[in-house]
């Protein structure tokens, strides 16, 4: 189970995620795509395309609805036309223990600054075919048992960089410094 949480906004939408999905889900029918908030570019794509196993959730309100949103699927598949500033659910996933699928964006990409290989893939810009890829290796990477590791470390790097128990000492330190 992918899963992506968005806003229904057709300025960010980016189609690398659904085109990808289309095509792995012929080769794996039960492969299926949560997608929260899709923009209406999107849904039409998949109505248009009559693209199997996808299914579209309203928009997330409540704290609670979205870690269980992340609890629930497998690997975040990721998908943002302007790219990210942060990456709060992708944040968010990985404190879950879900590795992570994204792309490149022309525009902003600091995500690609906390992602690594260990337990995400990123795909160039506008490469649905190597998006598919990461797709089709996840799929593969669930069956075999070897998703678990790469959950493992995507949490343990969510812990280090985003609990502020795990960096509380650094802000103290740097605080301390600035007033000497």
């Amino acid at each position: 189970v992918f899963g992506r949480i968005g806003r229904p906004d057709d300025n960010i939408f980016d189609p690398i995620g659904i085109n990808a999905f289309k095509e792995v889900v012929k080769k794996y029918s039960n492969a299926h795509y949560l997608i929260v908030a899709p923009p209406p570019k999107l849904e039409q794509i998949v109505r248009k395309e009559n693209i199997p196993n996808v299914h579209f959730l309203p928009l997330i309100a409540e704290e609670k609805d979205v870690w269980a949103f992340h609890n629930i699927i497998d690997v975040l598949a990721h998908f943002r036309k302007d790219g990210e500033t942060c990456g709060l659910n992708i944040a968010e996933s990985m404190l879950c223990g879900k590795p992570i699928i994204s792309h490149k964006s022309p525009i902003w990409n600091a995500h690609l600054e906390y992602l690594d290989n260990s337990f995400s893939r990123v795909a160039e810009v506008n490469n649905s075919n190597q998006y598919a890829e990461f797709m089709t290796e996840f799929i593969e990477a669930k069956n075999n048992g070897k998703i678990i590791e790469m959950g493992k470390c995507a949490k343990e790097k969510g812990n280090e960089l985003f609990l502020i128990q795990n960096n509380i000492g650094k802000f103290e330190k740097w605080i301390d410094e600035s007033l000497k």
